[in-house]
């Protein structure tokens, strides 16, 4: 999955104009084209990405639609959502970083 979180599915239906903000899924590698040094479970799975960006033209979801990224670069991908979010986590803090956070806090704040 490219999300950790699935809390709100992105929409299945609408079309993507010239400026509108977008997601696109790509394959970067297909398994074939995997390196041979990396493990047999990785090397069998294509290597994906999903990019955000400028929509540069018309196209429903689902269709093929190029982009340009916040970085500039043009990509080409599956229209996958519109007006994408980052939705993205680590998960929870594990205990022993929540308690060096409390205490960092006290320390800052002098003991309160």
């Amino acid at each position: 999955m490219h999300r950790a979180s699935q809390s709100s599915d992105p929409p299945t239906r609408g079309s993507a104009s010239p400026g509108r903000w977008v997601r696109i899924h790509r394959i970067e590698l297909s398994p074939a084209d995997r390196a041979a040094a990396i493990p047999a479970d990785t090397a069998s799975v294509p290597f994906e990405a999903w990019i955000n960006g400028w929509a540069r033209g018309d196209a429903p979801i689902g269709d093929t639609i190029e982009i340009r990224t916040l970085t500039g670069r043009v990509v080409e991908g599956e229209l996958v959502e519109l007006e994408p979010g980052y939705d993205h986590t680590f998960g929870s803090p594990p205990e022993p970083l929540q308690i060096a956070a409390a205490r960092a806090v006290a320390a800052i704040r002098g003991g309160q």
